[in-house]
C-alpha cells in the first residue's frame, strides 16, 4: 500500500496487480565496522566467499554492494561540496558527518535500484 500511495500510478488497479504477481526482492545487508585496512585482505576474502555462496549455492544474481570509503572518494575526487567536506575531515582526522554518509548511500542504494 505505501508503493501505492508514494508512486501514485495512473491505473491503481493494475498497479496492485503487478506488485501482487511479482515476487518480492530479498535483501541481505552485512554491516561491517570502519577501519579494516589492516585486515582488508581477510575482509575481501569473507567478502568473495559470500558472493560466490549467495550466487552459486542460492541462486542469486542481483548482488550490489556498497563501500563507503569508496563512496567518499568518488565525491572527493568530483570535487563536489561533500567531497570538500570530506577532504576537510580527512585532514584533520575527524569523522565524517553522519548525514554525508548516509546521503551518499541512500543515493547510491536509489541508483542500483533504477538500474535494475
Amino acid at each position: 500500500m505505501n508503493a501505492l500511495i508514494k508512486d501514485r500510478p495512473e491505473n491503481p488497479v493494475e498497479f496492485l496487480i503487478d506488485r501482487l504477481t511479482q515476487p518480492e526482492k530479498k535483501r541481505i545487508v552485512l554491516i561491517l565496522p570502519p577501519g579494516l585496512k589492516q585486515n582488508q585482505e581477510e575482509t575481501m576474502n569473507v567478502a568473495l566467499m559470500l558472493h560466490n555462496h549467495l550466487k552459486e549455492d542460492l541462486g542469486i544474481d542481483d548482488i550490489n554492494y556498497i563501500s563507503v570509503s569508496d563512496l567518499l572518494g568518488r565525491e572527493i575526487n568530483k570535487r563536489s561540496e561533500y567531497g570538500k567536506q570530506i577532504f576537510e575531515c580527512q585532514r584533520n582526522f575527524s569523522y565524517v558527518k553522519d548525514e554525508i554518509v548516509i546521503d551518499l548511500v541512500q543515493t547510491h542504494i536509489e541508483e542500483c535500484e533504477r538500474n535494475n
